[in-house]
């Protein structure tokens, strides 16, 4: 860092707990270097280009800087007269120190998550739903009585789970808002998230600004963060000899007919076109490219 700062007696403090490591530090420095030194320790290098994180807690890389608290550390303001314009008086510390309370987070790198663009990266979290399918009566049987009727209200419902995956992409400089609308209302072409080819769609995505730091002449920069939902279903039917089930993706329909053959199977119209179109989700995690 080029600011010049002091730590305080009793900073750091750790905490330890079930998000990993957290940690608060203490510094002081110049009044008059306070905004230069929040820019190094949230994104000095965004600034200039580099695209890198936040300042890491130093010997822990993936702890990073997430919250900068700034106060004077002696309240000695330098003029205490009277104010009369609410949007153009505020006090001021020159020749003082600010104090700069540091709140550091760990980054979230779970191992089967996106490559992202350099620069950026993913938090997530999983959540679950269910859907229900009703499935015609005249396909199954009484395994005491198989020449019994199944009567209509007698119709077997079937719930299935799925599992939601909330990605969300932070700093993002150009979102990739022309693959988002491609991507959007697909399935996976291949593994993703771990999950097979065809049982992830994606649901959608949500956009807001997110702050980065303070530019040149104290004004705010921002960049985006995208919410990603993916949700995926996966049927587990027929299961073979080795105990290994066939899964059953979002392109796959109950298929009651034939009746000696019953079962989950891909549907297609007649040009060949399944439900939901294969895509390639990694350009989500790219920046638009430049026309």
């Amino acid at each position: 860092m080029s600011v010049a700062f002091k730590e305080l007696a009793g900073s750091p403090t750790e905490t330890y707990g079930s998000s990993g490591l957290k940690a608060v530090r203490r510094v002081l420095c110049a009044w008059e270097d306070y905004r230069t030194l929040i820019n190094e320790i949230l994104a000095n290098a965004y600034l200039t280009g580099n695209f890198t994180l936040s300042a890491p807690y130093p010997g822990y890389p993936q702890v990073v800087a997430a919250q900068v608290k700034v106060e004077p550390f002696q309240a000695n303001p330098n003029d205490g007269s009277s104010f009369t314009d609410i949007t153009a008086d505020l006090n001021s510390y020159n020749g003082q120190f600010a104090l700069l309370t540091i709140t550091y987070e760990l980054l979230v790198l779970e191992y089967r998550l996106p490559n992202v663009q350099s620069g950026t990266y993913l938090t997530y979290r999983m959540d679950f739903s269910q859907q229900t399918l009703a499935l015609p009566g005249y396909s199954w049987t009484w395994e005491d009585q198989p020449d019994a009727p199944v009567p209509p209200e007698s119709s077997p419902i079937v719930r299935v789970p799925v599992i939601e995956h909330h990605l969300s992409w932070h700093r993002v400089d150009n979102p990739p808002w022309t693959a988002i609308r491609n991507c959007v209302g697909g399935v996976n072409g291949s593994d993703f998230l771990g999950a097979t080819a065809e049982t992830v769609l994606f649901e959608g995505a949500t956009a807001a600004e997110e702050f980065v730091s303070l530019g040149d002449r104290n004004a705010p920069q921002y960049s985006w963060k995208l919410d990603y939902v993916f949700k995926e279903r996966a049927i587990k039917y027929s299961y073979g000899s080795a105990g290994t089930p066939t899964i059953c993706g979002w392109n796959h329909s109950y298929r009651a007919l034939p009746s000696d053959s019953p079962g989950f199977d891909r549907l297609l119209d007649t040009n060949g076109n399944p439900l939901y179109p294969d895509v390639d989700f990694s350009a989500l995690f790219l920046f638009e490219p430049s026309t």
